[in-house]
């Protein structure tokens, strides 16, 4: 399955990009309240600190405003687990041509 970045999410969904200003707001991982959670309250320090070298989060988000899932995603350099694998290689060249 191939994803194309100018694709429209299906009805009744967007997908937002959460940032270091926004991501408290819709929170992650089921956690919401940062009071409440530490959880939520390490995975934004964690994506603060990552942020500038281009950790991105992109959320699901329903119409009446639920949380229905996300896609984190950072430059191979900075992952802690980078793929390497020649197939995937070449479905990325075949997307970003596309793109």
């Amino acid at each position: 399955m191939l994803i194309y970045p100018d694709a429209e999410p299906a009805a009744g969904f967007k997908i937002i990009d959460l940032t270091p200003d926004n991501i408290a707001d819709y929170g992650v991982c089921g956690y919401k309240d940062v009071k409440k959670h530490i959880e939520l309250r390490r995975k934004i320090d964690w994506f603060c600190q990552y942020y500038p070298f281009g950790l991105r989060i992109k959320a699901v988000i329903t119409e009446t405003g639920e949380y229905q899932g996300m896609l984190e995603y950072i430059p191979g350099e900075y992952a802690h687990r980078p793929i390497s694998n020649k197939r995937f290689e070449n479905i990325v060249k075949s997307v970003r041509r596309k793109a």
